[in-house]
């Protein structure tokens, strides 16, 4: 009887260790938008998708940008972590450079 009860409480920890997360709003965004399931996706991949949907990107970004402040050491490894990390990079990728040549001359250059 001892080692049942034993058995059952193991088996009740276990099942209560393997928690699932509900899926973020942002990640639902971006699933909903025609992504596919994200949970097993690279970062290169939600790249690859979020360059070729820009609105998407964008939208992702800006719903992402209050999380990043706050963020936990453990975030990037998530699926709204990555998918937020490549929205960043897409954004970053569309915002023009400054031209280094109108930069004119730097002191102590001759």
């Amino acid at each position: 009887m001892k080692a049942l009860l034993t058995v059952t409480i193991l088996f009740l920890l276990a099942l209560g260790a393997c928690t699932r997360r509900p899926p973020s709003r942002i990640v639902k965004l971006a699933e909903e938008s025609g992504a596919g399931p994200l949970a097993n996706v690279s970062i290169v991949e939600m790249r690859v998708w979020l360059r070729d949907h820009p609105q998407v990107a964008t939208r992702v970004d800006a719903l992402c940008a209050p999380l990043r402040a706050n963020a936990p050491a453990a975030w990037p490894q998530t699926t709204e972590g990555r998918l937020c990390l490549a929205a960043r990079a897409i954004e970053a990728e569309r915002q023009p450079r400054r031209n280094p040549d109108h930069a004119g001359f730097l002191p102590g250059w001759k």
